[in-house]
């Protein structure tokens, strides 16, 4: 008998994914027409790229920027594929590192092309919800060389996505924690003027070192879908994972709806 867990995360107003970092827009919700005055309810929705659940294709990387968008990609290519869950627990703040996920591989059920999800167990439970920005700021994270070797053990085994369901898979400590998230009171997110201006200054040295951790899975062309939840409800070390993503026009990654399939 088939099970389909949903693995995709609420996106509400309040969550910490989105508002915590400068170049985050908050997710608000704005009553456009109302049960009260017409009967029905119909919002507006305002919120940036990454609002919880999200696919990233190659082409969000500049070496890869004429690849396929979110509107362009075949949803065959997202339906219902081979993909092994592998176990590295991780508490508050702690750093996955290269040989945790090798020893992971070692352990797992590996077979060629499989799609690969690590289950640190920070998306279980919907802790997102107690948290608020404490779910962000205080996610587990990979270090650069962690996210090396996940890139060099996939690409050697025709794997097209790595799964993650920690908030983020950098951790930004260099420059924005310090010079943004630590500010007492922390200044709002984009597109305040302050958010605005920080980024301005921001450079593609300062990024690198912030997030370029993550960087040689797409310029692998590995996938990453990130923000993932319950994966701690699936039974099985092996399922079928499906997604479908919004089909915005001309963007390397979006929001989606990620199920996973025990059969």
């Amino acid at each position: 008998m088939r099970r389909v867990i949903d693995l995709t995360m609420h996106i509400y107003e309040g969550m910490g994914i989105g508002r915590v970092f400068p170049q985050e827009q908050e997710f608000i919700i704005e009553d456009v027409l109302t049960y009260e005055q017409h009967g029905l309810r119909l919002c507006r929705f305002t919120m940036w790229q990454e609002p919880g659940t999200r696919l990233n294709l190659g082409s969000l990387a500049a070496s890869r920027r004429n690849q396929p968008k979110l509107d362009e990609i075949d949803l065959g290519e997202l339906y219902e594929k081979n993909t092994i869950i592998l176990d590295i627990p991780k508490a508050a703040e702690e750093e996955v590192t290269p040989e945790e996920v090798e020893q992971a591989f070692d352990k797992a059920d590996y077979r060629e092309g499989d799609w690969v999800i690590i289950h640190t167990g920070w998306g279980d439970n919907q802790r997102y919800f107690g948290l608020g920005d404490d779910y962000a700021l205080k996610s587990p994270h990979y270090s650069n060389e962690a996210t090396q070797k996940l890139a060099e053990i996939m690409s050697a085994n025709k794997s097209k996505l790595f799964g993650y369901d920690t908030a983020s898979m950098g951790h930004p400590a260099k420059y924005i924690i310090p010079e943004w998230c630590q500010q007492k009171p922390r200044p709002k997110g984009w597109p305040s003027d302050e958010a605005k201006e920080y980024i301005r200054n921001y450079t593609a040295e300062k990024l690198k070192a912030d997030w370029g951790g993550v960087m040689p899975l797409p310029q692998a062309g590995i996938m990453i879908l990130g923000g993932l939840v319950n994966v701690g409800v699936l039974k099985k070390k092996r399922v079928k994972l499906t997604i479908f993503p919004l089909k915005i026009k001309g963007v390397g990654g979006g929001p989606c709806r990620v199920a996973a399939i025990e059969e």
